[in-house]
């Protein structure tokens, strides 16, 4: 089981100040999704346009449903306040399609927050849940909601789940600061729900941990293991039906940027993450071939492992991964998350061509468009991946500075590298010269 992200809908982040759609795929979805043309996007617009916005939406919307305490945290210490713009309202929409092998659409789900700052705090004003019964994504019609919250109280569940007293009994009052996917983990009753509702709520579940954001300031790591093991453990048949030898090994690996520079390691995990060190290793050593290997120096405590990741070259040095260049530390990053890109999530970075040459940013798009089955989302502005992105349909997006998504569309023989460059994208002129620059430095002369 994977799944592919079909559309985003996003406002009120940074400086998009009105609704933007971002998709991923066409509105009319087919029985077999068609992978391989449509699993990378590039989004690019101008400095202060909101790309970073987007991402920074995507990282919220996976905290809200994963992290119960999530709400409550970024209240007390204002962080939300520095992302939400004027009008003090957030809306993340996600819809997706759960695949089969050989990308066979499974179903299509949307899933709608929309956060509001009320007497001084963001609260959760309305959520939504439901599954597409045809295969037009924007025929809201179509949507057979599976529950539907509005100022914390549940106004809809799905007639098909049976234990729907239950379910609102026990997330009553709840609703205004956790999503129904951590009130549901909170309150201990999903090993007495239905198999149809554990089956709808896993779905959910596993889209978000399959979601992988990389931002310059992140959220640190909030995914506890044991804790989601543990629930998975209750879904008895509705988990089995989904269930895969690897499918939560591969989500819990790496579900975000782990931190190489110091590493609390299990006794029992260790051999395992001697391996992911050693490939890392060895993708670094495509790009800088003068490195020998990185050394994992082990520390006992108690039952874990400190661990420590020692770079050795050809010269005979040895940097503490600590202490090395921002180049190495971008490559190992972009290692952890198009690992996932590989093993087919889906993947956003932000600013993914900071501090990354112009030759292996395009050799790694080049990769994933060429052999990753997972779909990667990243904002830049390098226009270098323009050249590859260019003929594929929904390949580049355009945000204009006044919060407007502009898809490319093949013109003739027309470049959009060439196109964006001389102002032509609708929305995005670019009405600068050099001589615009004249007096601007302090210089009356």
């Amino acid at each position: 089981m994977r799944f592919y992200l079909l559309q985003s809908k996003i406002n009120g982040i940074k400086s998009i100040d009105k609704e933007i759609t971002i998709d991923y795929y066409n509105n009319t979805v087919t029985k077999e999704l068609d992978i391989m043309n449509n699993h990378v996007k590039a989004i690019y617009g101008p400095n202060g346009a909101g790309k970073t916005g987007i991402v920074y939406a995507m990282e919220i919307y996976k905290n809200l449903c994963l992290d119960s305490s999530y709400l409550t945290i970024v209240n007390s210490n204002g962080s939300l306040r520095n992302f939400i713009n004027q009008n003090d309202k957030l809306l993340i929409e996600n819809t997706f399609s759960i695949l089969k092998d050989d990308n066979i659409n499974d179903g299509i789900y949307k899933h709608r927050i929309v956060l509001s700052y009320i007497n001084g705090q963001f609260e959760i004003e309305e959520e939504y849940f439901a599954k597409l019964s045809g295969n037009k994504i924007n025929s809201l019609d179509k949507y057979n909601i599976i529950f539907k919250i509005k100022n914390g109280e549940v106004i809809n569940l799905d007639k098909k789940i049976i234990n729907s007293n239950l379910i609102k009994e026990s997330t009553k009052n709840l609703l205004k600061q956790k999503t129904m996917l951590t009130a549901i983990i909170d309150s201990g009753i999903l090993k007495d729900t239905d198999d149809y509702f554990k089956k709808q709520f896993l779905y959910l579940l596993v889209f978000n941990i399959s979601l992988v954001i990389v931002l310059n300031d992140s959220d640190k790591p909030y995914i506890n293991k044991e804790r989601f093991v543990s629930l998975i453990n209750q879904f008895s048949k509705a988990w089995d039906d989904v269930n895969n030898d690897t499918l939560f090994n591969k989500l819990f690996d790496s579900n975000k940027i782990i931190d190489n520079y110091n590493k609390k390691i299990k006794k029992d995990e260790l051999d395992t993450y001697k391996k992911r060190i050693k490939n890392t290793a060895e993708f670094i050593k495509v790009f800088k071939n003068d490195l020998v290997d990185i050394e994992v120096k082990t520390y006992e405590n108690g039952d874990y492992y400190e661990c420590e990741n020692i770079m050795i070259y050809e010269n005979g040095s040895r940097v503490n991964l600590r202490f090395e260049s921002t180049g190495i530390k971008k490559i190992i990053e972009l290692y952890e998350a198009l690992s996932r890109v590989e093993k087919g999530d889906i993947v956003f970075i932000d600013e993914f061509d900071a501090n990354l040459h112009d030759v292996l940013l395009m050799k790694i798009v080049e990769y994933i468009l060429n052999y990753s089955k997972g779909q990667f989302i990243f904002t830049i502005h390098n226009m270098a991946p323009m050249d590859l992105l260019q003929y594929k349909k929904h390949g580049i997006d355009f945000l204009s500075p006044d919060s407007r998504i502009v898809p490319w569309a093949k013109n003739g023989n027309y470049k959009a590298a060439s196109l964006y460059r001389q102002g032509f994208i609708e929305y995005s002129p670019f009405n600068i010269e050099a001589f615009s620059f004249l007096g601007k430095f302090g210089d009356d002369n």
